[in-house]
């Protein structure tokens, strides 16, 4: 019950900062921040609701030693099983790392002018669209394959509450039990998080590196706008 409090008035206590900043960014009518700002409310909005779901509809506990998750919230109170809404809250997540990755790509463009010559963008543009993929590809794997990993989690959770009978909750509806290469879609779903992992730490510090060695260098730019550009690559770090 303290746990669950606690949870909820995190939460709470950022709805208004929230509420705040997606307010202030549809009110701004500059040009130069007119494309921009829509990722900026992506990204919030995303982040919203993974939070109102983590916090409140999931309310993960996690069952240690055991890879064992047990979902705690309004959405277990309801029915719902834990395999859902971990999948939904996976999706809500990779959603989260696709946004950030757009903004870089928006980013890298904005600053660049020539940046349709250039070698690194075929570099950029790769992992860009890889990530695009992966978001869509993640859902479908997933959901499309729901009710075969539902009898594959009552194996696993089964199997374990032989080997530990300690924990009663191993074999609740709730709860989730990750079980790595042991089945296709549980591959799958680590391929493609691995995919995702790859792309992003391929794309954020490569990209970070050119763009403050192109601001330094660059001729094209008065020194505003290089300070301006440079002032949103740094606000995009410090959200990342």
């Amino acid at each position: 019950m303290c746990f669950r409090f606690v949870m909820h008035a995190l939460h709470l206590i950022d709805i208004p900062l929230y509420i705040v900043v997606i307010v202030v960014l549809f009110r701004i009518n500059s040009k130069a921040f007119q494309n921009y700002k829509y990722y900026i409310i992506w990204h919030t909005l995303i982040n919203v609701i993974t939070e109102f779901h983590n916090c409140i509809l999931m309310l993960p506990v996690v069952h240690l030693p055991h890879p064992l998750i047990r979902a705690t919230g309004v959405m277990a109170d309801l029915g719902f099983s834990g395999l859902f809404q971990f999948y939904f809250l996976s999706a809500l997540i990779i959603q989260t790392g696709c946004s950030v990755m757009e903004m870089f790509y928006f980013r890298y463009q904005a600053s660049v002018f020539d940046y349709k010559d250039r070698y690194f963008t075929k570099f950029l543009k790769f992992f860009t669209f890889s990530f695009r993929f992966l978001t869509f590809f993640f859902p479908a794997i997933t959901f499309g394959t729901f009710f075969y990993s539902i009898q594959l989690q009552e194996e696993y959770k089964k199997e374990l509450a032989i080997k530990d009978p300690t924990i009663p909750e191993i074999t609740c509806y709730s709860s989730v039990l990750a079980a790595p290469f042991s089945d296709s879609i549980m591959i799958s779903t680590m391929v493609t998080w691995f995919g995702c992992m790859v792309c992003t730490f391929s794309v954020i510090p490569s990209t970070t590196i050119y763009l403050n060695s192109h601001l330094r260098n660059t001729q094209n730019m008065s020194s505003g706008v290089i300070k301006m550009q440079k002032m949103l690559l740094n606000s995009l770090i410090v959200q990342v």
